[in-house]
């Protein structure tokens, strides 16, 4: 799951983590931290609800982002003052060294089984139906194909028996 989040953030006090970062010149390191921190959460809590769900409630969402992120991003000295979920996209790209990455795998790979044993089911049960229909044309076809050699040959017996 991979979201667009719009976060402002505030110093917590003057001996955080992030004022040094940002004092050093490192805000782009920062951002993407905060990024990073804020995609694993939404990607982790999204596995727990349906798409549509999200989209729907999106406030709610958010508020459970929040949450999940607060301590995180308190560690860093920042507090966040508004979070808010502008897209919502799958991403296939996991990191086994995020936690949040980790938890959603696990929470992921059954789902993704259970839907693969579905689809696979779905596609022998059409592929069983096809099989069927065919079986069931050709010896159809084959029915007929006798039928109009029988009425050939009684035509011809016909024909001959005329002569």
């Amino acid at each position: 799951m991979r979201a667009t989040v719009v976060y402002i953030n505030k110093y917590l006090n003057e001996e955080d983590k992030a004022k040094k970062l940002l004092s050093k010149g490192e805000g782009i390191i920062l951002k993407n931290i905060v990024k990073q921190i804020a995609n694993s959460a939404i990607r982790f809590l999204a596995l727990t609800e349906e798409l549509i769900d999200i989209c729907l409630n999106r406030t709610f969402f958010a508020d459970q982002v929040r949450k999940f992120i607060e301590h995180p991003l308190a560690e860093l000295g920042l507090a966040i003052i508004r979070i808010c979920i502008t897209e919502v996209e799958e991403n296939n790209i996991y990191s086994s060294d995020n936690i949040f990455d980790s938890q959603g795998i696990r929470k992921r790979t059954p789902i993704i089984q259970r839907n693969l044993t579905e689809q696979q089911e779905i596609q022998e049960h059409f592929k069983l139906q096809r099989d069927k229909i065919k079986l069931n044309y050709e010896t159809e076809l084959e029915q007929l194909k006798l039928e109009r050699e029988t009425k050939l040959e009684k035509i011809k017996l016909n024909y001959e028996t005329e002569l």
